[in-house]
């Protein structure tokens, strides 16, 4: 009974380590396109989380042949790693927005899946002349801890 009593500790803690860790990263996002052809545009851009963590986001986007729709593919960089995400996005009521599904990460970010969403401005729409502004949303999934 003493051993069962003393095991049942050990058991619950790998039971809650186990678990998948859910993390939801909002963030300001400010880009700048860097070059653009027929067949799309690679973008840069900085990112501020709440916590004051900055970051950046690299990204090519390109038109996905549905009416305004279009489609890419990110990598954030944070200083404990990256989180590569595929999107698609469309305009809507003046602004642009779209969704994310996280395809990895690196890192803290080793495993990660999800999803997450974004709203703004882009280059030519928003207040600041050259650049995109744009509200971020990114729901990160990481695997259990082993």
């Amino acid at each position: 009974m003493k051993a069962l009593l003393l095991a049942i500790p050990v058991v619950v803690a790998s039971l809650l380590s186990a678990q998948a860790e859910e993390k939801v990263i909002k963030m300001k996002l400010v880009t700048k396109v860097v070059s653009e052809s027929p067949a799309g545009a690679q973008v840069f851009g900085v990112t501020f989380q709440e916590n004051g963590t900055i970051g950046t986001k690299d990204f090519f986007v390109k038109p996905s042949g549905n009416n305004d729709e279009y489609v890419g593919l990110s990598t954030y960089t944070f200083e404990d790693g990256t989180i590569t995400a595929a999107f698609r996005g469309w305009p809507e009521k003046g602004r642009e927005v779209g969704t994310y599904m996280i395809q990895t990460g690196t890192g803290k970010y080793a495993g990660a899946k999800g999803g997450g969403g974004f709203e703004g401005l882009p280059d030519g729409k928003s207040a600041i002349k050259g650049v995109g502004i744009w509200d971020i949303t990114l729901n990160v999934t990481l695997p259990p801890s082993q």
